[in-house]
């Protein structure tokens, strides 16, 4: 006989207790908690506890926030716990001094772009940030002076993780600064910077444990092969020398047996025409040097790839998750050769020479179910309609015309840091506080 429950006996969500309600919002983003602490003042308190937010990563505009809610906002983010912030702005050097020294016994990781240009932003910070292990600047290197930047490796001597974009200053300056002060150093990005780093000024950086090095258009070696890297930082894993310069030595050993990641678009060298062969030949070498790579970043800059160099790539780097390679116009047998010798792919971008073949796509999808990202460069006009709906329907194929919209995060091998949320400075002190 079919049981009948009366409507009454159906549990209510405003009856279940405290410790049930805080089972179910672990299962809610950082977004929805905030929407669903304007239920009511039992559920706000109970969406902010410390332990929903302890990981989360807030973005903050502080170009048009009040200085006393700069105040409020800092105590709040330290009081549930934060220890990682993005400022998306800021126009008052004070704001930031505000944020580190009421922050200081959480703040782990901050992030600070899009800045004025106030020389006086970094120039003073709290003697008591020990526990800042990341220090991210954005576009407001530009407004950093020597003496500001000494500062900032004098005062965070516990720094971990160093980026800086856009240096003005010299690097005879603050490659020496860092060498003596962030003896902890293991991830340092100095992209684009406005002076070129010498040989002799990075071999300073010797000493320092570094894992990953990102010198993005800073290298300009006319007397220095490339290999010398390998010498200064043989501990590295991830290398990105993108946009550099060096001598083409042919004869110099390289020994990258611990690189993971390398990037290597737009790489140069000083005294080998751009056809030559030996372009081609420096290329291979420094591939096949690099053994079990996780991610390879070929990028554009050189008209052709040779088979001995899809040969070194698909042997010495069966591990291979990413690849991006607009090198050069692949033919499909080249494509072949590399989407099929390398069974672990999951993000693939690459330019074509040949008209698309749609059946080697279908058989790449097959034999990787663990694909994430496939985006092919190249004519597609030779297609049928059909053929064009069954690649643009598949969920992880991008079709596109030319490299100009390229996303380089869709192709991030792993990020380490947690995935931040976008929370407005107005709504902090109307929600989140």
């Amino acid at each position: 006989m079919k049981r009948s429950y009366p409507f009454n006996t159906a549990t209510q969500i405003g009856s279940l207790n405290d410790d049930v309600l805080t089972v179910l919002f672990s299962y809610l983003s950082h977004q929805d908690l905030c929407k669903i602490s304007l239920v009511c003042r039992r559920w706000k308190s109970i969406a902010y506890q410390r332990i929903f937010w302890k990981e989360a990563t807030p973005r903050l505009s502080l170009s048009t926030t009040r200085h006393a809610d700069c105040t409020t906002i800092a105590l709040g983010l330290a009081k549930r716990g934060v220890s990682h912030v993005i400022i998306q702005s800021l126009s008052r050097a004070k704001d930031l001094y505000v944020l580190f020294s009421k922050m200081s016994s959480t703040l782990k990781s901050i992030s600070i772009s899009r800045c004025v240009d106030d020389p006086t932003v970094l120039n003073i910070l709290p003697p008591d940030l020990k526990n800042l292990r990341c220090l991210i600047l954005n576009d407001i290197s530009t407004s950093l002076s020597s003496t500001a930047f000494n500062h900032i490796c004098v005062t965070l001597t516990g720094l971990e993780e160093l980026e800086c974009t856009h240096l003005h200053i010299p690097s005879t300056s603050y490659i020496p600064a860092i060498a003596d002060n962030l003896k902890r150093l293991r991830h340092l990005k100095l992209n684009y910077s406005k002076h070129k780093i010498s040989y002799d000024s990075l071999i300073a950086l010797e000493s320092l444990p570094l894992r990953y090095l990102s010198l993005r258009k800073c290298l300009n070696w006319k007397l220095h092969s490339y290999c010398i890297l390998s010498k200064i930082f043989p501990q590295l894993e991830h290398l990105d020398i993108s946009h550099c310069a060096f001598k083409a030595d042919a004869h110099h050993p390289c020994s990258f047996k611990t690189l993971k990641s390398l990037r290597i678009s737009y790489l140069g060298f000083y005294d080998v025409n751009y056809n030559d062969a030996a372009v081609h030949d420096r290329f291979t070498d420094l591939i096949s040097e690099a053994d079990n790579l996780i991610g390879l970043d070929i990028g554009s800059g050189i008209r052709s790839i040779a088979p001995s160099c899809i040969d070194g790539i698909v042997t010495k780097n069966p591990m291979l998750e990413l690849l991006y390679c607009h090198s050069g116009l692949l033919s499909n047998a080249a494509v072949s050769r590399l989407l099929h010798g390398l069974p672990r792919l999951r993000y693939v971008s690459m330019e074509l020479s040949d008209k698309c073949d749609v059946n080697l796509v279908k058989q790449f999808l097959h034999s990787h179910p663990g694909l994430r990202a496939l985006r092919l460069i190249g004519h597609f006009g030779e297609l049928t309609v059909q053929q064009l709906q069954e690649l643009q329907q598949h969920p992880t194929v991008t079709l596109a015309d030319s490299e100009a919209d390229f996303d380089p995060n869709l192709f991030r091998v792993a990020d380490k840091h947690e995935p931040s949320i976008f929370l407005p400075a107005d709504s902090y002190s109307k929600k989140f506080l």
